[in-house]
């Protein structure tokens, strides 16, 4: 048995391996930020995202001083891109809205806050170094196939009982929970593409995913001053909106958790 799991797996030194390219990758995309300000961004985003999940994949090899220093600069990286990068989405997302609801310009409300400088190469470049350095201090290449298969079954416990407690309740924190561990399931199975049934669990998680994030962006847009107004149509809009995605969330959700069958 241990025998097929290393085969379905990643051996330590891989999942180090993944880890460095994943924070070259960053370096690129940090080159990138004066031209192409918007695509670069988001990439380095999604690389930051991408490379905590994996190493929740290598806790085993990780110190929790270490572990949390790596968290302290990914936060850094995503907190730095973070403005611009939300005020697009929300520029896009309300597009959207009004041409789907036919609402007139006039119940357009206007977002405070100006357009920030893109976020200091040099800075983004410090982090990304330091993050190179802690991957290399950890004992990540030591790491045995099973233990890189328990934390990823682990993550996706994790992901079920939030997903029970989202059919609970609609707490915003549960939500937002839930969604970083689909996050981390769908990032994680793209780098153990061998296991059984991980097209269907990439696929689902990737969509399941991005419905999250849309309401999550919905919830964050019904909390803008400008979009809460008593009388304002988008309050009706928005409730309305987040109720069809929680039907198709928590559905897609069971057919996500249904096909694992822990290997633990």
């Amino acid at each position: 048995m241990k025998r097929n799991r290393a085969l379905t797996s990643l051996s330590g030194r891989q999942l180090q391996r993944l880890l460095h390219q994943l924070c070259e990758r960053a370096q690129e995309d940090v080159t990138r930020l004066a031209q192409h300000e918007e695509t670069a961004t988001h990439q380095l985003r999604v690389r930051m995202k991408k490379l905590l999940a994996l190493l929740r994949l290598a806790r085993e090899g990780i110190a929790e001083h270490t572990m949390q220093a790596f968290r302290q600069h990914i936060r850094a990286v995503k907190n730095a891109c973070a403005c611009n990068r939300d005020r697009v989405v929300q520029d896009k997302l309300i597009d959207k809205l009004t041409r789907r609801f036919h609402l007139a310009p006039k119940h357009r409300p206007q977002l405070d806050g100006k357009p920030q400088a893109a976020p200091s190469a040099s800075y983004l470049r410090h982090q990304l170094h330091a993050l190179g350095l802690l991957i290399d201090s950890t004992c990540i290449e030591s790491l045995s196939a099973d233990q890189i298969l328990e934390e990823h079954a682990r993550c996706q416990r994790k992901g079920r009982r939030l997903m029970k407690q989202a059919c609970e309740s609609t707490n915003h924190e549960t939500l937002h929970r839930w969604r970083h561990r689909v996050k981390d399931l769908y990032f994680q199975t793209l780098a153990l593409p061998h296991l059984p049934s991980a097209r269907r669990r990439i696929q689902r998680a990737q969509r399941l995913g991005h419905l999250l994030g849309r309401d999550q962006d919905l919830a964050n847009l019904a909390h803008e001053p400008a979009f809460a107004l008593r009388r304002s149509p988008w309050v009706q809009v928005i409730e309305e909106h987040r109720d069809s995605l929680r039907q198709r969330y928590l559905t897609l959700g069971h057919k996500l958790y249904a096909s694992h069958r822990a290997r633990v």
